[in-house]
């Protein structure tokens, strides 16, 4: 699951206003911490602050619709820098959701743009 999940029911802590939000994966949690603040995609920050010092395997933005799906996510982070490579480590999926996943794969930062 990559919406912040919480109690034993694994029910989402809230619904995220459409948008970019900034997330990172947190070393032995089985979730993304992610901000409740909406950006404009390449735009979303506060990935210090979602951390709270924990370690970080993995940073960047996701961006979901009204409905809460997600539309498409990458790995910026002006704090966290996270290699391609290790995307899996997030435990994003982009099978099976009708995504493109040429556009949802993780991108450096110079090759953001959508």
């Amino acid at each position: 699951r990559w919406l912040p999940r919480g109690g034993e029911g694994g029910e989402p802590l809230s619904a995220l206003v459409p948008g970019s939000h900034a997330f990172v994966k947190v070393l032995h949690e089985p979730f993304l911490r992610v901000s409740p603040a909406a950006s404009d995609f390449c735009r979303a920050g506060g990935h210090p602050q979602l951390a709270n010092e924990a370690p970080v395997l993995y940073a960047g933005e996701v961006e979901v619709d009204a409905e809460g799906v997600l539309l498409r996510w990458n790995n910026l982070s002006g704090t966290y820098k996270g290699e391609d490579e290790k995307c899996y480590q997030t435990g994003i999926s982009t099978s099976g959701r009708g995504l493109d996943t040429a556009a949802t794969r993780p991108r450096r930062v110079h090759d953001a743009s959508p």
